[in-house]
């Protein structure tokens, strides 16, 4: 399943969302409402984790995610979408924190096989 990109923006404080964009459950990140729920009805049926794992395809490529983990993007342009992908992984697919991290680090560690063995 090929996931596009996300098109993602980050907004701040008292911004209004751009037209047809929502935000991640509350947080400064937004994305276009038909991304979401293509992403998320592309994955009925599938778990919490592999719906959050489908979404990082959306806002990183393998390259930034190989060698990394959750952790790794404190104190980074980026944190901000990984805290919003965790509050939304947490407040609308169900998972607990200790599951957003275990997919999270999962898929950091699929990327990085993939970038070694050259299958993108």
């Amino acid at each position: 399943m090929i996931i596009p990109s996300a098109n993602y923006v980050i907004l701040n404080e008292g911004e209004p969302l751009p037209p047809d964009y929502e935000r991640l459950a509350d947080t400064k990140v937004a994305v276009p409402s038909s991304w979401l729920s293509r992403i998320l009805a592309r994955c009925k049926g599938k778990s919490g984790p592999f719906k959050l794992k489908k979404m990082l395809d959306g806002f990183f490529e393998p390259e930034d995610l190989k060698g990394k983990c959750s952790t790794s993007f404190r104190g980074t342009v980026t944190e901000c979408i990984v805290t919003a992908l965790e509050v939304f992984s947490i407040s609308k697919l169900g998972l607990t924190g200790t599951q957003f991290t275990q997919a999270f680090n999962s898929k950091c560690a699929t990327c990085k096989r993939a970038v070694a063995n050259n299958k993108l």
